[in-house]
């Protein structure tokens, strides 16, 4: 703007007229500093700025206004340069509309022509893609028509496979029912064969029959009774069975005691067999058979007895339940069992004595599959025999159990004369009994085989091998419900006894309950003494100084029990009581040289045990050992300390000698210290009474026969 005031500023007036100059020049210079000093004085305020502008256009105009009045030909001149200037103005106005409106009309164009392009493009796009729904719908429509051929295909193939697998099927069934029929046949035709062969052979039996009698009775115990248990209770029902025979006599009665009616349930098969078993013992003595052999003759004993206890056992258990719902009363009942046995001619081949030999010729030259043959059916016929006129009372599979414990009695029997020791096939007949049982059993329904487990036992006596491998049957045919009733009775008789311990070694004034304990003492295995007192005394010392006092008691009188059980303080079978203690000690500050006599104890110990690992071959256990018990106690005992030396020498040399490969594996084990410690003290634990299955050798006889038993490969475990 101002730029525009000066150009339109008229020139100089000419020399020859200096007033009007002057006059112009003033004002200009006038306005100019006035417009400064307001601009100085109201710098930001624009109303004002606004003001000054008009007031300075003003004095402009009016000073041109003079100007042009004083000189008229200068008015002229400038009027005709502002025409000029107008009318260039006005040219350069149209010139730019002109050049305005040009670039709108190529802007026009380039947008027209940008839109036809956009549309071409969409045209050409939209065209593409039309054409490519048309081909993707032609191709979906023709790939569903492949997809359904296929599927009518796969439709029909599988509707000819299964006409195939029908047909396929229905001549299986066919072909099975034929088969099926025919094995019937054949069976049925066997079956008739056999029974025409038994009845003959029964035309030449000699025949024999032992009759067994026997009388229960169920009644209230006189006041005051006891049980004879290892915790004596008070007496709730009474028990008397006896058995005997016409040539044999009668045995001795029995007489039990029961704390509850449960117990007489659970212990009548138990109580049956030692029963009937005594009478079919007496029988036996009387001399009154010659025709069979010994062995036979025992095992027919034996079958009397067992099909007599089942009997028994059945009676017993009605008489208790009468006594439940009468107890005042005496509930009385008699049974008489008869058990026949036929005997062929001494020279007949299929007399049992000579199929018992059959079998053992066969396993002697490894004819394995004659000798399953042979005792199969011996099986299945004592199976027969022995549940013959039963009475429905005789378990299943008592038969089979008692004809396999004949036949190892009968290789027994056949060992060298002069020999006390088993044939050299023993242990194959062993073997195949058992495969023989565990096959005859698997199938049993669950607890079936508890009750002819508790009868045939009895009868073959606690030590027989068939006994042992039924029982170990048993308890893997218990039932989840059975197997926790168990624990739950075994935890209860643990309790009572770990109860009855505590009253006893707690101080007790009275002199009757004194005399109790002691009766306890006599009457408890020491296994279980020493059991509840390290139980017990671990759990005291968890107490305060007066109960961790107790717990030492208790745990040194374990100790020393145990000691004595197995024959000395240096055997290993006192480690899991020795270790109990070193446990109690390092928890007390003022018992720590105690702690480093039992470790000390313990250390040596170990190194026996090492020294029978390294004897027996183990010589990578051996140094495990050494190294883990040194390791664990050196820090208690103390590495100046005697012991602890002579483990060190003995871990060394026996390292030295090992090979490099066994260096490594020991080395690479040291990691599993504890387990190692834990392995060995562990392998030494006796277990109670009431939690083993069966007649269980003590750990510490075990170890005093020489071998590597109890101990366990210790590299092996890892």
């Amino acid at each position: 703007m101002q730029g525009m005031l000066l150009e339109a500023t008229p020139p100089a007036a000419p020399p020859d007229r200096p007033l009007s100059g002057w006059v112009l020049a003033a004002s200009v210079l006038v306005a100019a500093r006035l417009g400064r000093a307001a601009s100085d004085a109201a710098a930001f305020d624009m109303a004002h700025l606004q003001r000054e502008v008009e007031r300075s256009w003003e004095s402009r105009s009016e000073a041109l206004r003079r100007s042009r009045a004083a000189d008229p030909e200068v008015a002229a001149a400038a009027e005709a340069r502002m025409a000029q200037a107008r009318e260039r103005a006005a040219a350069a106005q149209r010139e730019r509309e002109q050049r305005d409106a040009a670039l709108l009309k190529a802007a026009e164009r380039e947008r027209q022509k940008a839109q036809a392009a956009a549309a071409a493009e969409r045209a050409a796009f939209e065209a593409q893609e039309a054409q490519m729904a048309a081909e993707l719908a032609q191709r979906t429509q023709q790939e569903r028509r492949l997809l359904q051929e296929a599927a009518e295909r796969a439709r029909i193939a599988a509707e000819e496979r299964r006409k195939e697998a029908e047909a396929a099927a229905a001549a299986a069934e066919a072909e099975r029912q034929r088969a099926e029929e025919e094995e019937r046949r054949r069976k049925e035709q066997e079956r008739a064969e056999r029974e025409a062969e038994k009845k003959a052979l029964r035309r030449l039996q000699k025949k024999y029959a032992v009759r067994l009698l026997g009388s229960l009775e169920v009644a209230r115990p006189p006041k005051g009774a006891m049980t004879e248990e290892r915790l004596p209770k008070e007496a709730a029902v009474e028990v008397t069975l006896t058995v005997g025979s016409a040539l044999g006599g009668e045995a001795e009665p029995l007489k039990l005691l029961f704390a509850s009616l449960d117990a007489a349930r659970d212990a009548a098969e138990d109580a049956a067999g030692r029963a009937c078993s005594a009478a079919s013992q007496l029988y036996g003595s009387s001399g009154a058979l010659q025709d069979m052999g010994e062995v036979e003759l025992q095992h027919w004993l034996r079958t009397a007895a067992a099909r007599s206890a089942f009997v028994g056992a059945s009676h017993l258990r009605s008489l208790l339940d009468a006594h439940a719902r009468q107890p005042k009363q005496r509930h009385q009942k008699s049974f008489e069992v008869r058990t026949e046995r036929g005997v062929l001619p001494e020279e007949h081949p299929q007399r049992v004595d000579a199929r018992l030999a059959t079998a053992i010729a066969a396993l002697q030259r490894e004819d394995e599959a004659t000798a399953t043959a042979v005792l199969t059916a011996y099986m299945a016929d004592e199976e027969e025999l022995i549940r013959k006129d039963g009475g429905g009372c005789v378990a299943e599979h008592a038969g089979e159990v008692l004809a396999l414990a004949h036949f190892l009695d009968e290789t027994w029997a056949q060992r060298p004369a002069r020999r006390i020791e088993a044939s050299p096939w023993y242990e194959a007949a062993n073997a195949l009994a058992s495969r023989l049982l565990g096959q005859h059993t698997r199938s049993a329904p669950k607890d079936s085989l508890g009750p002819v487990s508790r009868v045939v036992s009895t009868v073959l006596g606690s030590e027989h091998a068939v006994g042992q491998m039924l029982r170990a049957a048993a308890e893997a045919n218990l039932s989840a419900a059975s197997r926790t009733a168990l624990r739950e009775r075994e935890h209860i008789q643990q309790a009572e006894l770990a109860a009855a311990l505590i009253e006893e070694e707690w101080p007790d004034e009275a002199e009757s309950a004194a005399a109790r304990a002691e009766a306890r003492e006599a009457a408890t295995p020491v296994p279980e003494r020493v059991w509840a007192l390290r139980n017990v005394g671990s759990t005291l010392a968890l107490g305060g100084p007066g109960e961790r006092a107790r717990a030492r008691q208790m745990l040194e009188k374990a100790a020393l029990l145990k000691a004595d059980w197995v024959g000395g303080s240096r055997h290993p079978g006192v480690l899991p009581e020795l270790d109990a203690l070193g446990g109690l000690f390092e928890a007390n500050e003022e018992w720590r040289e105690d702690a480093s006599a039992v470790r000390a104890r313990m250390l040596g110990i170990l190194s026996e045990v090492a020294d029978r690992y390294f004897n027996l071959g183990e010589s990578t256990s051996a140094c495990a050992l050494l190294e883990a018990a040194m390791r664990e106690y050196e820090e208690v005992v103390g590495l100046k300390h005697p012991a602890v030396k002579a483990a060190f020498r003995r871990s060394e040399k026996l390292l030295s000698s090992l090979p490099e490969d066994e260096r490594a594996k020991v080395a690479a084990a040291r990691r599993a210290v504890p387990n190692f410690m834990q392995e060995v003290i562990n392998a030494f634990n006796e277990e109670p009474a009431v939690q083993r299955v069966g007649e269980v050798r003590s750990k510490s006889g075990v170890w005093d026969e020489g071998g590597l038993a109890p101990l366990p490969q210790l590299l092996s475990l890892q």
